[in-house]
């Protein structure tokens, strides 16, 4: 599944909701890129928050980071989150 730019753009109330979702539709693993910082109006990105938040909602939903994630991502998009962050991580088995 890969989600793009969707994320950043729900109130923050509704994310569990929606990451729930994706955990239901996904076969195996999501790759997404969110946005980090508020947009240039102030407007659009309603729920700015940063790559720990993020992850943490997945592992909430039943995700966990992809074992090849640093290898998909890469060390330096990890290491600084400038504008938007991209995680690649798995559907836990049940």
């Amino acid at each position: 599944m890969i989600c793009t730019d969707v994320l950043e753009h729900l109130a923050e109330r509704d994310v569990p909701k929606a990451i729930s979702e994706l955990h239901r539709v996904t076969r195996r693993s999501v790759f997404a890129t969110i946005a980090t910082r508020p947009d240039r109006d102030n407007t659009w990105h309603l729920t700015v928050k940063d790559r720990a938040w993020w992850e943490d909602r997945l592992f909430e939903a039943g995700f966990r980071k992809h074992p090849a994630m640093r290898q998909i991502v890469g060390d330096k998009t990890i290491e600084q989150d400038e504008l938007q962050i991209t995680v690649a991580h798995q559907k836990i088995p049940p």
